[in-house]
């Protein structure tokens, strides 16, 4: 029976399309289940907010009837907008081999064809402001919560059916053995000392005028950066609700100045040993492996930490990471993943080197015309 890459259509083919790597990885001892249920709401165009501006499509391949493999396509308006080209994304990318990946890949390119989007660019699962990336250095261990992890031989695949590095995307690993008590302590007491701006902790009794808060700096924030969508108030309040359980008060600050919001950090533990420990399943009786594991976590990751343009070059972002560092060491974290950074974000990079974090992991996203 030849290949055939069938699309997934409904809640239930959508959940076996979520959970398909869980056989392609079975007996990898550094692959981390999904959560499930989380998974499944991003691609439901009823739930995710993401669809009342893009639509996407899903492919499963099977082989003698087994699935074997799975990819995405999306087109997005917001970033058509933004960026004034036609982008076509492909992601959620797993292959059995060469073949597979050509099918796989020839099914997303045609999709975005007849949807005349002029490039092909991934893996970016829907967009930038979710999973992306393809891992090519740092196999040495399982993921951190949210990032991707893939086998070596997916980079020399992508190569071989046309598609090139267009952007690299880097992890750092800053941890407390290899930096000290509080590297950014002194920085952070004398910026303190001599400005108005206020550090304070996240509100989450007022958590939805939080976040919108939180989205106007991150719009702003992030604004100037290669791939960046901006995110309307219904998506982002969408993607903050999973984070909501996980968030500490003290590990995402918030920085203002006479009251307006300037710029904020977002450390959150990492629970892929957790979900590790549960299988990806909170339900029925997942929820208790779960907690057992996630109070022995020593990682946390970084996920997002910016200031708005006005208020850069004065020290916030010193207050920010001294925040999260010292607010990380109280609750017991030994390291911190910080990701993921653009390769040519120097103003981001150089002061966390200085710190000294160092590069752990690279993500790449590649590029195809579709002609």
């Amino acid at each position: 029976m030849p290949d055939q890459v069938k699309p997934v259509e409904g809640r239930r083919a959508l959940r076996s399309f979520v959970d398909l790597p869980r056989k392609l990885y079975a007996g990898d001892p550094n692959f981390v289940p999904p959560l499930t249920s989380e998974e499944v709401k991003k691609l439901l165009p009823g739930v995710n907010p993401y669809f009342h501006h893009a639509q996407a499509a899903f492919w499963i391949l099977e082989r003698d009837g087994i699935p074997v493999g799975r990819i995405s396509a999306a087109r997005d308006r917001s970033f058509d907008e933004f960026h004034r080209k036609k982008a076509g994304f492909f992601g959620h990318f797993e292959a059995p081999d060469l073949e597979g990946a050509r099918l796989l890949l020839e099914a997303a390119r045609s999709w975005l064809r007849e949807r005349e989007a002029e490039f092909l660019r991934g893996p970016v699962s829907l967009s930038t402001n979710y999973v992306c990336g393809l891992l090519v250095e740092g196999f040495d261990g399982p993921p951190v919560v949210e990032m991707p992890y893939n086998p070596p031989a997916y980079a020399e695949w992508l190569q071989a059916l046309g598609l090139a590095k267009v952007k690299d995307l880097l992890s750092l690993l800053i941890a407390r053995d290899e930096v000290g008590e509080n590297p950014l302590g002194k920085l952070a007491e004398k910026v303190r000392r001599r400005s108005a701006i206020r550090v304070r902790p996240l509100d989450k009794r007022d958590y939805k005028n939080e976040i919108e808060r939180i989205r106007v700096i991150y719009n702003e924030a992030w604004e100037e950066n290669w791939g960046f969508v901006p995110l309307d108030r219904e998506e982002f309040q969408f993607l903050a609700h999973s984070f909501k359980p996980l968030a500490d008060p003290n590990l995402c600050p918030i920085a203002e100045i006479e009251g307006e919001p300037a710029g904020f950090a977002l450390m959150i533990p990492d629970i892929n040993p957790a979900l590790r420990a549960c299988g990806g399943r909170l339900l029925p009786f997942g929820f208790v492996s779960f907690l057992l594991a996630l109070r022995k976590v020593k990682r946390a990751r970084v996920i997002l930490l910016g200031v708005r343009k006005a208020y850069r070059h004065r020290g916030i972002e010193a207050l920010l990471i001294d925040q999260v560092y010292r607010g990380g060491l109280a609750k017991g974290y030994r390291e911190a993943d910080l990701s993921w950074i653009l390769e040519d974000n120097r103003p981001m990079l150089r002061p966390l080197e200085k710190m000294g974090a160092r590069i752990w992991r690279r993500f790449r996203i590649y590029q195809a015309p579709l002609d």
